[in-house]
């Protein structure tokens, strides 16, 4: 009948069509919902593909077929300036993306080496440099028009990285089999060496090379200053050392916190018997804008062991011995050990291998300590933010705003000799 009201039964199916509606949401709601916004989740890969699609759509055409005014290898070592200064931070040296921002993203930063970006028209690299891309990490740069073209360029001169895999390191050459190195066996020490090359290793034994890293337990006197005394900068103990770096010039302390090590931000500096801060700022080195500035999240580890000590493990944090023993640069000696043959170890000999170098006059030092401008520098006196208090340091970072030491410049030796006595003499 015209005007009849609708039925129960026609209420009782919407009602039951919104009650599911409702519990869909609620389910989709419970599972999709919570952790949506977290940045470590990896896309689905349908997500990616429609997301890159829809990137290279929002292109305009012009820009597609837009042809880089600037090709020269000139253009492509200024666009390498541009790069560190703009780029690395995110996008690493190589254009990997794995730096701690780069392979924290969401998106993910893209390797700007990978065969996609490869296939990319040089304006469109053009256009998202100048304009970012919306909802990532990419910014837009105001920077002119040419400079934007030399970034592009270098974009596709990017280093090479060596292989990862043993597999690609080790690739059979159809030119030429592939020789493989002699096993020499496995490290096994500088003591090791000692039976048969006595005199060589009391006189290794006593250079700076065999004694930048050393132990307070096992050399009580390897901590120069007084503890005891009030330090203006940075309180700690002889309990919160559990590696002494350096004698000569500066004394540096690092606190093992687990299987880390971590430089204390205080250094001692030997010539002129004063505290001041350590604290390695963004221009100081590669690294540290890598690094949150705080040195307590700097771990040694990764920045400084690998050179300073003999067969160290980045992943199992494992090493035969610390400093620059005799398989630092030999090799590892088991099998010499074992034989005792020349034929057994890769020997490189030199009349000034393992001599201990003549101590630089009080006037070279001083002439050394002044210098500021060199390779290698290192400021100090800035402040730096550190977790001392929750890595349990038993001192504490002194307010200095009344008494401030001056900011110092360290510089490493000169190195102009050669051969392991260049690096004995220049050693901290």
């Amino acid at each position: 009948m015209p005007g009849k009201l609708p039925g129960k039964k026609f209420f009782i199916w919407c009602f039951l069509i919104v009650a599911a509606i409702a519990a869909i949401l609620g389910v989709l709601y419970a599972k999709v919902v919570p952790g949506l916004s977290s940045a470590r989740t990896e896309p689905p890969a349908a997500e990616t593909i429609l997301a890159t699609w829809l990137l290279h759509q929002s292109v305009p055409d012009v820009f597609k077929t837009s042809t880089n005014p600037a090709p020269d290898p000139s253009d492509a070592a200024a666009g390498k300036d541009l790069y560190r200064e703009k780029c690395e931070v995110c996008h690493a040296y190589d254009g990997g993306g794995k730096t701690p921002i780069g392979s924290n993203e969401f998106p993910r930063v893209p390797t700007l080496r990978s065969a996609a970006i490869a296939a990319t028209p040089d304006g469109e690299l053009f256009y998202h440099i100048r304009n970012g891309i919306r909802n990532t990490g990419m910014p837009a740069w105001n920077l002119p028009d040419r400079q934007i073209w030399q970034l592009v360029s270098y974009i596709r001169h990017l280093p090479g990285v060596a292989a990862m895999t043993p597999a690609a390191a080790i690739a059979p050459s159809a030119a030429a089999p592939v020789v493989m190195p002699p096993d020499h066996g496995h490290y096994v020490g500088s003591a090791a060496c000692k039976g048969c090359h006595e005199e060589v290793y009391a006189r290794w034994s006593k250079t700076r090379m065999a004694n930048v890293v050393r132990d307070p337990r096992e050399h009580p006197d390897a901590i120069i200053p007084d503890l005891a005394k009030p330090n203006p900068v940075f309180g700690f103990t002889k309990d919160d050392v559990a590696l002494v770096y350096g004698s000569r010039w500066k004394q540096r302390y690092f606190k093992k916190v687990g299987d880390d090590y971590f430089p204390l931000p205080v250094q001692w500096d030997v010539f002129h018997q004063t505290w001041s801060r350590y604290f390695v700022p963004n221009t100081g080195d590669w690294w540290a804008t890598l690094y949150p500035p705080d040195n307590f999240q700097r771990p040694t580890g990764p920045l400084c062991d690998g050179c300073h000590s003999v067969n160290y493990d980045i992943n199992t944090k494992s090493l035969t011995e610390w400093n620059v023993g005799c398989e630092r640069c030999h090799g590892p000696g088991e099998a010499h050990a074992k034989s005792r043959s020349a034929t057994m170890f890769s020997i490189r000999r030199a009349s000034i291998t393992c001599t201990p170098a003549t101590p630089a006059s009080s006037a070279t030092r001083r002439d050394s300590l002044s210098a500021t401008q060199s390779r290698g520098n290192i400021t100090i006196g800035r402040s730096a933010t550190t977790s001392a208090k929750t890595l349990g340091i038993t001192g504490s970072s002194k307010n200095t705003s009344s008494a401030k030491p001056p900011s110092r410049t360290f510089r490493t030796a000169p190195r102009t000799r050669t051969g392991c006595r260049a690096m004995i003499s220049s050693t901290a």
